[in-house]
């Protein structure tokens, strides 16, 4: 059927509509079937052998589901990864001068594993905020929301205590010596630059993730110091702090038992005293072996939502959630061989493999299910 002409005292309106000429009756545009361009997807509006694009088409101002799928798996991908870089420089950070300061009662050789533990906590304190920095420039409105319910005056606070302790560390580091031989002043400097960081980072940041994933959760407006210890007194924040804490005594003992199995500064593996080798093992498989109480504790106390998709309502993430539990036993398993006496490198290599397998996994889990 060919279509019937247009009257050319007519126009096309704003939106593509026919506006016949004044004092004519009104007329529906004919319709052809759709072109080849609308099979492919396009919308428009046809009137004669014309298409009228229509500016506020939703195929044309949206992704397909196909895009946003792959940009969500993308962005998943990055802050999984960021997010366990973060975790274990802070760990390393927050775990390593008190590691370390064990470490100088274990003769020359631990000595030598502690300075370089000290300088992998200096540099780790960097690599941590350096990780947090590009968390916050990726696209997140709701992570961007959740900062600014905080006052200036708090990310100040926030840099000078993050400061403290980083001198603390460093001058552990710079007067190595001194610090050996006066044993009391080495783990009070220890003491005092990771409990500093532990007390207000793995809480603080625990509150700021909650906040992103859940705008409604705490006080409205701007949080004050009071309504913020309030809410880091809950029991998400509490738990997942002693979670971070009990990570700050196993990841520096684990890295120091790679560094041992490279040779590094103590010599070939095998050449390494037994004693002090077992006992970073010790430092490390005794709290990985209280994280599964605390594991429980933390599931238990996140939300509704965290609970049901790591528990089996989103299958990704119950997937990397079950996957981390696996190389938890296992890292667990290689610790403990090593501190009833196989030091043997491989076995060393094994256990960091499957510390890095394990807080990667976890991480992924917790940014999947938020």
């Amino acid at each position: 059927m060919v279509a019937e002409p247009l009257d050319t005292g007519g126009q096309f309106g704003q939106q593509g509509e026919w506006r016949p000429p004044r004092g004519s009756p009104a007329r529906e545009p004919v319709q052809h079937a759709p072109s080849d361009d609308r099979a492919q997807g396009k919308q428009g509006r046809f009137v004669a052998d014309r298409a009228i694009p229509i500016a506020n088409s939703p195929n044309m101002l949206e992704d397909s589901p196909d895009s946003r799928t792959e940009r969500a798996m993308l962005y998943w991908l990055a802050t999984s990864l960021l997010l366990a870089v973060h975790l274990l420089a802070m760990n390393v950070a927050a775990g390593g001068p008190i590691v370390a300061a064990w470490l100088w009662g274990r003769g020359a050789e631990g000595a030598a594993l502690a300075k370089r533990l000290l300088w992998w906590s200096l540099a780790s304190l960097l690599w941590g905020a350096a990780a947090g920095g590009v968390t916050m420039l990726l696209p997140n409105p709701g992570l961007r929301a959740a900062l600014g319910r905080f006052s200036a005056s708090a990310y100040w606070y926030a840099g000078t205590e993050y400061l403290f302790s980083a001198v603390c560390v460093g001058a552990m580091w710079a007067w190595a010596a001194q610090f050996q031989r006066r044993r009391w002043l080495a783990w009070f400097a220890a003491l005092a630059a990771s409990s500093n960081l532990l007390y207000h980072f793995p809480p603080w940041l625990t509150v700021i993730g909650r906040l992103a994933a859940e705008p409604g959760w705490g006080p409205p407006g701007v949080l004050d110091r009071r309504a913020l210890l309030a809410l880091m007194r809950t029991g998400e924040p509490l738990s997942l702090t002693v979670h971070v804490a009990l990570a700050s005594l196993a990841v520096p003992a684990i890295a120091m038992l790679w560094q041992i199995s490279r040779g590094g500064d103590s010599g070939a593996a095998e050449d390494a005293p037994a004693p002090c080798t077992r006992g970073l093992a010790i430092w490390a498989l005794v709290p990985t072996l209280l994280q599964l109480p605390v594991g429980v504790w933390v599931l238990a106390s996140a939300s509704a939502e965290v609970r049901r998709a790591a528990m089996g309502g989103d299958a990704l993430t119950s997937t990397c959630f079950v996957a981390g539990m696996v190389a938890a036993f296992a890292l667990t398993q290689r610790l403990a061989s090593v501190a009833l006496g196989d030091c043997d490198a491989p076995q060393l290599r094994r256990a960091a493999w499957w510390l890095l397998a394990t807080v990667t996994l976890m991480s992924a889990t917790l940014r999947g299910a938020r």
